[in-house]
């Protein structure tokens, strides 16, 4: 279903120098647009061009002189990014003459493009689905290997395909109560047929939403905190971890004030967004108290905690205490100075999942990157199968779980003597949530505030 809009025109690459900018242009006279700023070296128009061929030629200014050497590709409806006409001109790199480009094409009549505007009428134009727009910005943000896997998969409509599938077994076991309704003579259907189609699906729509915090990893990044006492190996680990000094290392405790952070990628696909944070301990220094506090606070709102504990020193109640409060954080306990003579007892601690590491030789590193790995519970996916089942998104998160719900609901009834079409109430309420996450059956409001969270020119 094509919709009519305005023609709308956006830099699409960002506002730095670079090689090449590329502007896109769309809607009903984005052709038009074009022919009034650019001209081959023969004096051919854009309207003329072949559709998804690149013509080289040149922008010109109002008064006829020429603003930049550039190329110019039409894409005709329905076959471009938003299914409408559209043309992208790629023009140097230079902040000015890109500028001088756009405002160019909006003196006609073409506005600026709003943040998310082209992806947003893709899909309002019925070529992509919301699951896939998602996964536009989803790849854009990505910061780790897998996540671009994941989100490219989004992108590609497999999310949204094993979606359609639960959802027809859920439109199936709907119209069989409804047949069985309408003619009960002929058609049965009893509380054991329910179950035997409802169970595997719900079994199927949990396990996508197992992977909601695995997803939201993926495409931002570990929040990881390096928490522990004064002189634990804290800054050692996040310059050896960061690969740079970006922490001060001295004998003297305390010297980590404020927080200290990194982004770090473990074999491609995990991201760790390292916070190194002052030494946990009484003081009555008024800065190092703030900078524990904060410490505190930073590690309330941790994906991850790797907590040190110096292995050169005996074991103290310092070290249980801190750990007693990082509750069920996922934490991996990392005894540092490995290179030097142990004497700290680590059998006789109650780590859960620990590893030793030295900072100086780097002994342990791998033992290190598989505890976390384990912790976090991101197994290496080489073979990207578990692409198809990633949700990236909150509000893809709480659609999941409404048609979890609702097969929930549905399946409780059956205990409890009720008539089909309370049934049949239920499982509407799971396949209306997987519409609504598919962007069949969603209000304008959540449309708009989704495409709000794009980068502009997307």
């Amino acid at each position: 279903m094509n919709r009519e809009f305005d023609t709308i025109a956006a830099i699409c690459t960002g506002l730095t120098e670079s090689g090449i900018s590329v502007i896109r242009i769309s809607g009903p006279d984005s052709i038009e647009a074009a022919d009034r700023i650019f001209k081959t070296a023969s004096g051919l128009s854009p309207s003329v061009f072949r559709s998804n061929r690149m013509h080289l030629g040149q922008v010109i200014n109002e008064d006829g002189s020429i603003l930049d050497e550039a190329m110019c590709c039409v894409f005709r409806a329905p076959h471009s990014y938003t299914a409408e006409d559209c043309v992208e001109i790629q023009c140097h790199g230079g902040i000015r003459v890109t500028g001088l480009i756009l405002s160019l094409i909006l003196s006609g009549n073409v506005r600026q493009a709003e943040r998310g505007e082209f992806t947003k009428r893709a899909f309002l134009n019925g070529r992509i689905d919301l699951s896939q727009a998602e996964s536009v910005m989803s790849l854009v943000s990505a910061v780790s290997d897998r996540g671009v896997s994941v989100s490219a998969s989004g992108l590609l409509g497999v999310q949204g395909e094993r979606i359609r599938e639960i959802r027809e077994k859920i439109r199936f076991s709907t119209a069989h109560i409804e047949a069985a309704l309408d003619d009960p003579d002929e058609i049965s259907y009893s509380p054991d047929d329910l179950l035997s189609e409802t169970e595997p699906v719900l079994l199927e729509l949990k396990k996508v939403s197992s992977s909601s915090k695995v997803g939201k990893l993926l495409e931002s990044g570990v929040d990881t905190v390096i928490a522990g006492l004064p002189n634990s190996g804290k800054s050692s680990l996040m310059n050896f971890l960061a690969g740079e000094e970006t922490s001060i290392v001295t004998d003297i405790p305390g010297t980590t004030r404020d927080a200290v952070r990194a982004r770090i990628t473990l074999d491609g696909d995990i991201v760790l967004n390292l916070a190194d944070t002052a030494g946990l301990r009484d003081s009555e220094d008024p800065i190092e108290k703030l900078g524990v506090e904060k410490s505190y606070a930073i590690l309330n709102n941790a994906d991850l905690v790797l907590f040190l504990v110096d292995g050169s020193v005996a074991q103290n109640e310092e070290n249980m205490k801190i750990y007693g409060t990082l509750g069920d954080k996922k934490t991996v306990t990392v005894i540092t100075k490995a290179d030097l003579p142990a004497a700290f007892d680590i059998d006789s601690a109650p780590f859960a999942h620990r590893v030793s590491f030295s900072s100086v030789t780097g002994q342990g590193l791998t033992e290190l990157r598989s505890m976390i790995r384990s912790v976090l519970d991101m197994d290496p996916d080489p073979e990207g199968k578990q692409a198809g089942l990633m949700i990236l998104t909150s509000r893809q998160e709480t659609l999941i779980n409404r048609a979890i719900s609702g097969l929930e609901n549905a399946i409780a009834s059956c205990g409890e003597g009720v008539t089909e079409d309370l049934y049949v109430s239920h499982l509407y309420d799971a396949y209306g949530a997987l519409s609504e996450f598919l962007g069949e059956e969603v209000g304008d409001d959540i449309i708009d505030e989704i495409f709000r969270s794009f980068c502009m020119g997307k």
